[in-house]
């Protein structure tokens, strides 16, 4: 079909008004004249570096087609990489959020009940009895102050982490965490892979593919390195030999890198450690929520029995 065709064809089948708006104002673009890339160039907030930049090389090289190949299979490996990681965090995330409702509500409605019993019968309370006791007093009269606080604390977290400093900070605590870091570690590093090996794929400069790569990877940590080595590669030397430098990069990664460099097949060398991480993830992924459950039940069985014993 012709581009034009294929534009508004996509536009009567979308559903997303946003999107639909977009599609008519590119459709209106190329139809004036304009190359396709140029008109995705007009709605950033839709179309990232990494497509535009995909599509101009596509259309330069007279590959479009095989291009949008490269997207729609990219996209789709990331969109269910993302989900993967995501729905590992949606069980702890939300039995966390029940655990704190439900002490909310024995702190504030259930404790003090029962406080009044124990204290009619003029017997002396444990230790532990007073402290669940003088807590409970503490939600009952300023459960106000708690939750105001604690949105403030959220609040300023978020705003910290898209600070430049917060942002690096959160970035390298992610990859130290206990069992979750090796899965972010692998999570960037196939995301590294995989959007390099398609830029190179879809014929861009080594150096534009690095560039446009540093700023899709999401993550300040991967990205500083990304820099350093476009640095090093204006001067003539190779990816691996400046990877082989950082700690955060595995031996298994800058000696594939070096194989492909060395045989002119850097792309598909990307791609099989792409999807060796891809895989990687999705087993650390499964591990972890296998781990998850008895973990979320023993924080919850020793709560309830610190509880029950006071």
């Amino acid at each position: 079909m012709p581009l034009i065709e294929s534009l508004k064809t996509m536009m009567e089948q979308t559903s997303n008004q946003t999107f639909k708006d977009a599609l008519l104002d590119i459709a209106k673009s190329v139809d004036a004249g304009a190359a396709l890339s140029k008109a995705l160039d007009a709605h950033r907030k839709i179309f990232s570096d990494f497509y535009i930049s995909m599509v101009r090389s596509g259309e330069a090289s007279g590959k479009l087609e095989e291009v949008f190949n490269f997207l729609a299979d990219g996209l789709e490996r990331e969109y269910y990489m993302n989900k993967k990681v995501k729905g590992a965090m949606t069980y702890p995330a939300f039995i966390v959020a029940a655990f704190i409702g439900v002490m909310f509500v024995m702190m504030i409605w259930v404790v003090p009940n029962l406080t009044a019993v124990l204290k009619e019968t003029g017997a002396e309370m444990p230790f532990l009895t007073q402290v669940v006791i003088v807590i409970s007093d503490i939600f009952k009269d300023y459960w106000w102050a708690i939750l105001l606080t604690s949105g403030l604390v959220i609040f300023g977290i978020i705003y910290w982490i898209k600070t430049p400093i917060g942002r690096k900070i959160w970035h390298r605590t992610q990859l130290r965490l206990p069992i979750a870091g090796g899965m972010f570690e692998k999570f960037y590093l196939a995301r590294f892979a995989d959007n390099l090996s398609v830029l190179i794929q879809g014929g861009l400069p080594i150096v534009q593919a690095l560039e446009i790569t540093a700023d899709v990877i999401g993550n300040d940590i991967y990205k500083s390195i990304l820099k350093d080595t476009i640095e090093e590669v204006k001067r003539g030397n190779t990816i691996s030999s400046v990877l082989r430098t950082s700690k955060e990069v595995p031996i298994m990664v800058t000696q594939m890198i070096f194989v492909g460099e060395e045989s002119g097949r850097l792309d598909s060398t990307l791609k099989s450690v792409s999807t060796f991480y891809q895989k990687e993830v999705a087993v650390m992924v499964d591990s972890i929520i296998t781990l998850i459950e008895p973990i979320m039940i023993l924080m919850l069985g020793v709560g309830g029995g610190i509880l029950l014993v006071a």
